[in-house]
């Protein structure tokens, strides 16, 4: 029956893996398969993805200037046409 220990350690200086396993006998063959693993790449969070996004950055100051909002609203035209009271 054949047997298989799995381990997962760091390469070493000049490339070298040591492999310490009491299952392992001094002078027993064995047959050794390195898998390499994709390097961990650091992915941003999505605070730094919208952080980094243009557009109106108010919020960045503390909170948002309504009184800026209520002005800039209040010089707009309504999209739609006022509904007459009989109608409510």
């Amino acid at each position: 029956m054949q047997s298989a220990i799995h381990l997962t350690t760091t390469v070493l200086a000049g490339g070298r893996i040591d492999v310490v396993s009491p299952e392992l006998r001094s002078g027993q063959r064995v047959e050794l398969i390195v898998l390499l693993q994709d390097p961990v790449v650091a992915r941003p969070s999505a605070v730094d993805i919208l952080a980094g996004a243009p557009g109106d950055r108010q919020h960045r100051r503390g909170g948002l200037n309504h009184a800026h909002l209520e002005t800039r609203h209040s010089r707009h035209t309504p999209f739609w046409p006022a509904v007459p009271a009989h109608v409510l």
